[in-house]
């Protein structure tokens, strides 16, 4: 029954992943265009910019104090620089909205990072949340249905990007300390040490649900990064929840840490007592002595510690039915899974109601033209020569899919209604001409 109480869960939370928005006001004369214009055209870093405390929310230059600061629309993100040990601390600030990301979020991380990357007083980046159980849970989904998809997912993924090229000149770490999803994976999966607290984490891209695929990146990093491609295929196709020690598995993170008052510390003492050896901010030397100050606050992750995790669990089953050599498509897994419970007719046997489970989710809940897109798109993305050009496919896919009916059928069901019993169209796998699809979707042409 663990596996059916499992999944329970994971439905029951993305109940809850794309959150309210606020009253942002999505005017393109607002981006910051430096960034955005290098992203579209050749993906180069900025030339020049300088970072100053302005219009980026409130900045406070301090000695080791943590401020507070309440959710408001200008305050959706703040910075605090400690010129000690020259870190710029950012943290998320929508924590009623469990930080899920806004315009006006991603504009405002995108210039103060710009400013970050062009002045030497800052050597390095920690980027936070101000939400205990959630660092960030994803795009704000709610305002795709406002007309601005192609707005938002463009400077989404030029965010992305970005942060992706930064970590090449500045290190940034990202404090984990709950909820990571979708847009909240997009903006610290590429920093340099993605520190996770044990006791809350989740990982998940539940968006198979609402009828869009794993964006921001995702057919990259998880072909690249996870044990194989059943396990990448696993987690984009499921929207499997992860805890930490699966995403340390799938190297979606670097570190864990065991308990909640250890995570607490190694934030407080990143940002107040680490100072680095390099006074002009060297980056192999600053990235070097980071790793090794959060070790010594890192509990031990021995591979032993992976069995605890639902991917090594269930690891014969997962290679079975989703890996490349059993599935050449989402057609294959299905015929894999159903496979896999005639063999083995002990009903009682865990995997069996672990396969179970998984059938009822894609049957009742999943958007059979998101699973088709989503094996796509990783497929693509294994293949593919960079993030860059995964993102630009991905803002293709997101403009496409984000007027089609089982996005907005998808929004209504999880979200609005909460009925958690969308009607998609096409509603099997059988009624969708597969090839037709993916050349409708996948191409720029609209």
């Amino acid at each position: 029954m663990r596996a059916h109480h499992h999944l329970r869960r994971m439905l029951q939370l993305s109940q809850h992943v794309f959150p309210e928005r606020d009253d942002d006001m999505y005017d393109m004369t607002k981006c910051s265009s430096s960034w955005l214009e290098r992203y579209e055209t050749s993906g180069r870093v900025l030339e020049s910019h300088h970072y100053v405390g302005t219009t980026l929310g409130q900045q406070h230059i301090i000695n080791g104090n943590q401020t507070s600061h309440s959710e408001n629309d200008s305050n959706v993100v703040f910075t605090d620089f400690n010129q000690e040990n020259h870190c710029l601390r950012i943290t998320l600030n929508r924590p009623k909205s469990f930080n899920a990301l806004s315009l006006t979020m991603i504009r405002k991380l995108t210039k103060i990072l710009e400013q970050a990357l062009e002045d030497s007083n800052v050597h390095f980046v920690m980027l936070s949340s101000s939400n205990e159980k959630a660092f960030c849970a994803g795009g704000d989904i709610k305002d795709l249905r406002k007309g601005i998809a192609k707005v938002f997912f463009t400077e989404e993924f030029a965010l992305n990007h970005f942060i992706y090229e930064f970590c090449k000149k500045k290190p940034i770490v990202s404090m984990l300390n709950g909820i990571t999803m979708g847009g909240g994976v997009g903006i610290s999966i590429s920093t340099n040490l993605r520190v996770a607290n044990e006791q809350r984490y989740v990982f998940a891209m539940p968006e198979v649900f609402i009828g869009l695929y794993p964006d921001i990146g995702a057919s990259w990093f998880l072909t690249q990064s996870c044990p194989n491609m059943a396990i990448a295929r696993y987690i984009g196709l499921t929207g499997e929840k992860l805890k930490a020690h699966d995403a340390l598995y799938c190297k979606l993170v670097t570190h864990i840490i065991d308990k909640e008052e250890h995570f607490k510390k190694l934030a407080h003492d990143i940002y107040t007592v680490f100072k680095s050896s390099s006074t002009n901010g060297d980056f192999t030397t600053v990235l070097k002595e980071l790793t090794q100050f959060i070790s010594k606050y890192e509990k031990e992750a021995r591979s032993s510690n992976v069995k605890f995790g639902i991917l090594d669990r269930y690891r014969r089953v997962i290679d079975y039915c989703f890996g490349e050599e059993n599935a050449k498509s989402v057609k294959d897994v299905f015929r894999n899974l159903r496979l896999y419970i005639e063999q083995h007719p002990s009903r009682c046997d865990a995997d069996i109601v672990f396969i179970q489970s998984i059938l009822e989710l894609f049957e009742k809940r999943a958007s059979p033209t998101s699973l088709l897109v989503t094996f796509e798109a990783l497929n693509r993305g294994k293949k593919s020569n960079s993030l860059k050009q995964v993102l630009d496919m991905d803002k293709i896919l997101c403009t496409h899919l984000t007027v089609r009916h089982d996005f907005l059928e998808g929004v209504r069901a999880v979200l609005i209604d909460r009925d958690q019993k969308p009607k998609f169209k096409p509603a099997t796998l059988e009624e969708i001409d597969e090839m037709a699809l993916v050349q409708e979707v996948f191409s720029e042409k609209q």
